[in-house]
C-alpha cells in the first residue's frame, strides 16, 4: 500500500503507518530512509528504533518528525520506506510511500 505522509516543517510531527494487524513484530527493529528518489543516493533523513524517531506498535509504526529537524529540511518532497528487521538480521519491507513536506505561513 502507497501512504502518502504530510510533515509539518518546523513543527514536531508524530505520524503513524499502518501495517498487517496480523504480523508479529516482536523483537524487531524499524528503519525508515527518505531520498528524493528511488535511484538516489542521498539520504534526506533517517529514522530508527536506535534513535527514537520509530517506534513498532500494534499494528503501525509511530514516526516523530522533531521541529529541530524538520525545520531544516530544504526539500518538498520525498520517497520512504519502511523496514522491519528481525532479531537475525532478516530484512522485511513493510510500508513504502511519498513524504510532503509542508511549509508554514505564520514567521
Amino acid at each position: 500500500m502507497m501512504h502518502i505522509l504530510r510533515v509539518l516543517k518546523g513543527s514536531d510531527t508524530v505520524l503513524r503507518v499502518p501495517f498487517d494487524h496480523h504480523a508479529d513484530l516482536t523483537g524487531f527493529e524499524a528503519w525508515m530512509q527518505i531520498r528524493k528518489s528511488k535511484s538516489n543516493e542521498v539520504v534526506l533523513d533517517e529514522l530508527t528504533t536506535e534513535n527514537k524517531r520509530i517506534s513498532i506498535g500494534h499494528g503501525c509504526f509511530c514516526l516523530s518528525f522533531p521541529h529541530e529537524i524538520t525545520e531544516n529540511w530544504s526539500f518538498r518532497r520525498g520517497l520512504f520506506d519502511i523496514k522491519a528487521i528481525s532479531p537475525d538480521g532478516g530484512e522485511v519491507r513493510m510500508a513504502e510511500g511519498k513524504i510532503l513536506v509542508i511549509p508554514g505561513v505564520t514567521r
